[in-house]
């Protein structure tokens, strides 16, 4: 790395173009890790996904179990999302809202 310079100094162009190439380094060789993990994640599905069809019996009663367990995670899912009622009634809304619609 560079040598620190004291604060009061300001950056040189050289410098900061080097600053800006590293970071893009690390950004690509970040974005090369995710890739690399999704690839490995899709292959492993495609994998799991064969072994159920290779067992047969045992496959259709894991598919039927896991859309049970899927229908219960979609409904904790929506009861989740029907929090409170954030419309404002005409009584909770303050001065100057006159002639304002809300549907």
């Amino acid at each position: 790395m560079a040598k620190q310079k004291p604060q009061n100094k300001k950056l040189t162009y050289n410098e900061i173009y080097q600053a800006l190439g590293e970071t893009v380094r690390g950004v690509q060789q970040a974005y090369q890790m995710v890739d690399n993990l999704n690839k490995r994640l899709y292959n492993l599905e495609n994998y799991l996904s064969q072994y159920i069809k290779f067992k047969g019996r045992e496959g259709k009663r894991f598919h039927r179990w896991l859309e049970k367990e899927m229908a219960k995670h979609d409904k904790s899912r929506n009861e989740k999302a029907d929090g409170k009622n954030l419309e404002a009634s005409a009584a909770s809304q303050g001065p100057g809202t006159e002639g304002v619609r809300t549907q």
